[in-house]
């Protein structure tokens, strides 16, 4: 690393500028010898972009939910009663069973209603077929009784 320059590092935060010139100065005045005082530089340096500044803080911070936001979000959730209430309105097995049986049955009595109408039909169907029937032959014997008369 070359000392001596003032040294502007982005990342994925913001901004940060740190005079790699003045940092080593700084060490060496302190006593640290300046091929160390270089070294240490540069480490900061390569770090320097990883730190967030005050106004990336500032921004994560007016990104974070007020107390009142959180307040008023958890006044919105169920609370273990409310829970416990809806569950004890949920039908039982039993109760779907029941049900279920009760649908069969209503089922079954639909089709054998069906069924029953159906026959009726048949059944008139046939009885016209015999009346008429009878009609054709009571005049044929009326017909034949007043020839032989």
């Amino acid at each position: 690393m070359q000392v001596g320059a003032a040294s502007t590092q982005t990342g994925g935060m913001g901004m940060v500028i740190f005079d790699t010139l003045a940092a080593a100065r700084d060490l060496e005045a302190a006593g640290i010898e300046p091929k160390h005082a270089e070294a240490i530089v540069s480490i900061q340096r390569k770090t320097a972009g990883e730190l967030a500044t005050k106004t990336d803080l500032d921004n994560a911070v007016s990104k974070l939910a007020t107390k009142v936001e959180l307040d008023s979000a958890v006044s919105r959730l169920a609370t273990k009663a409310d829970l416990s209430n809806a569950v004890s309105k949920l039908a039982t097995k039993a109760e779907l069973n029941n049900l279920a049986t009760k649908t069969e049955l209503a089922i079954a009595n639909l089709a054998t209603k069906v069924e029953l109408a159906e026959l009726r039909a048949e059944i008139k169907a046939d009885m016209l077929k015999v009346a008429v029937g009878i009609v054709i032959a009571n005049a044929a014997l009326t017909a034949a009784l007043v020839r032989l008369l």
